[in-house]
């Protein structure tokens, strides 16, 4: 949401903007088969627009001596890994160095908080970079205006699979909820397991993700206090807000 909902505004300016979803999840032959759209939209372009440098450090080059002109938006610790890996170390390391190439290679790096700005500036001396929030379309949420007076109360979070471990910090808050009371709900692409805790488990989908988010009664975005987490920009805080529903975090 950093790039997609700026389109039609960028568009009402007279600016023509494309896109290339890169896809990290997407196998590496459906990648490198990317590889010379991106390039030709990179030669086409006056500014090309990275958000997150997860591409290859090859690919990071060529789009840079392809482009006029690049920028790099960030709104996560992105030198951190996400989730289960079998070299932690490595893999940091090897985020790292993309975004070492990424940022020495863009004219300013876009950072969704001072702190982030702060931390790239520490881990790559002499970056250039402007701090933008992020931000949600209000036009898109119907706020909660009145809160009924119901039971069980929906206690609820919202997030992508990788980060269903944050969870896990509240675990033990959750399970002690009685279900009479409360009822805790997670909407996301995948259920998650949390021991002793009773959870209404919601399929993320775009056009059910606004709904399932205002029929909340709170919101959680429970953190551990790692570098990961103090990079985190609060996108779910913003959403529950944007719907009027309180926020614990």
């Amino acid at each position: 949401m950093r790039v997609l909902q700026y389109l039609p505004l960028l568009g009402a300016l007279g600016v023509e903007a494309r896109t290339v979803a890169w896809g990290t999840s997407a196998g590496r032959a459906a990648r490198a088969r990317r590889v010379p759209d991106v390039l030709r939209l990179a030669r086409w372009a006056d500014v090309v627009v990275l958000q997150k440098p997860f591409q290859p450090v090859p690919v990071l080059r060529a789009v840079a001596a392809a482009a006029r002109a690049v920028v790099i938006d960030v709104d996560d610790a992105v030198w951190e890994p996400a989730g289960e890996s079998r070299d932690p170390a490595a893999l940091a390391a090897a985020r790292l160095e993309r975004l070492r190439v990424a940022v020495r290679a863009s004219q300013v790096t876009v950072a969704g908080s001072a702190w982030l700005a702060r931390r790239i500036g520490e881990l790559i001396p002499g970056a250039a970079t402007a701090v933008v929030p992020s931000s949600v379309d209000l036009d898109r949420y119907e706020r909660v205006r009145t809160h009924e007076d119901r039971r069980p109360v929906r206690v609820g979070w919202i997030g992508s699979p990788v980060n269903l471990a944050d969870l896990d910090v509240a675990a033990g808050a959750l399970a002690a909820l009685t279900p009479d009371r409360a009822r805790v709900v997670v909407i996301s692409s995948r259920a998650p397991t949390l021991t002793g805790v009773d959870v209404a488990f919601v399929p993320w989908a775009p056009d059910t993700e606004l709904d399932a988010l205002c029929d909340l009664d709170v919101g959680i975005m429970p953190l551990h206090d790692d570098e990961r987490s103090r990079g985190r920009c609060g996108y779910k805080a913003l959403q529950y807000l944007a719907c009027g529903v309180p926020v614990v975090a």
